[in-house]
């Protein structure tokens, strides 16, 4: 943990996405597939039949899609900025859900079919991003230091997950029956700001060879590993990786002697 104190780069890195897997636990158990999708669908009159499709559904597509993220993101000029471009569409639904409850109030069906439609839409966006953005995890948070930083980032997201549930069953009973376009309101909202703070990640250049430049230049030259010439793209490649890592265990091996 010292590693990441030490650099002021790798610290606010590490700061950021921990928040962004907090604020994205927050936003899923204020919307979460095997709580709130279920009562909502209920709510509106759809069969239980349905219901239990529609959980299996939104579980599975995730899992399905995730194949597929990395070459529809590498389409993407900017890679960075595709990858938070692809989060909006598994938020966006959310907010048009919230309408669409009060809109068509008297036409359960039409509320029902628009609803699986757009849910899966998210689900679906959400299957592609997810291998990219633990890509992205393993090329700016160097290998010494992801064991830690997973522990901590699961660990927000579990916290985050309390809230967002304590938040729905509040507002079940502050708002009654209107409970359902709350929870979807405030959790795309929760998904925009884990959004944003992401989209800070990539505008700052946190995510780039040149922020962990001093880092890397430091511990080759430290530990006697090859200098060679930085690629010309601005993500950290394997060999960055691999001299972060290398750099970090013998440090660790220099602090035991």
């Amino acid at each position: 943990m010292r590693a990441v104190l030490a650099d002021p780069i790798l610290r606010r890195r590490f700061a950021t996405l921990v928040l962004c897997e907090f604020l994205w636990g927050i936003g899923t158990f204020l919307v979460l597939p095997s709580t709130t999708i279920p009562a909502f669908l209920g709510a509106h009159g759809a069969k239980p039949v349905v219901i239990g499709i529609m959980g299996t559904a939104l579980g599975a597509l995730p899992l399905l899609c995730q194949v597929f993220g990395r070459d529809i993101v590498n389409r993407f000029r900017h890679r960075k900025r595709g990858l938070i471009l692809l989060h909006i569409p598994v938020a966006l639904p959310y907010f048009i859900l919230a309408v669409l409850e009060g809109r068509l109030a008297g036409r359960p069906g039409v509320l029902i079919a628009l609803a699986i439609l757009l849910l899966s839409v998210s689900q679906i966006m959400l299957g592609v991003v997810i291998p990219v953005w633990l890509d992205m995890i393993a090329r700016v948070i160097p290998l010494n230091v992801r064991g830690r930083y997973f522990g901590f980032s699961v660990g927000a997201y579990a916290v985050g997950g309390v809230l967002g549930g304590s938040t729905v069953a509040g507002m079940a009973g502050a708002l009654g029956t209107t409970v359902y376009r709350g929870a979807f309101f405030v959790g795309g909202l929760f998904f925009l700001l884990a959004l944003e703070l992401g989209h800070y990640l990539a505008g700052n250049d946190l995510w780039s060879v040149e922020a962990l430049g001093s880092p890397l230049i430091l511990g080759r030259q430290r530990f006697g590993l090859p200098m060679e010439a930085q690629p010309a793209s601005r993500s950290l490649g394997g060999r960055d990786i691999e001299s972060v890592a290398l750099a970090g265990q013998r440090f660790t091996e220099a602090e035991l002697q």
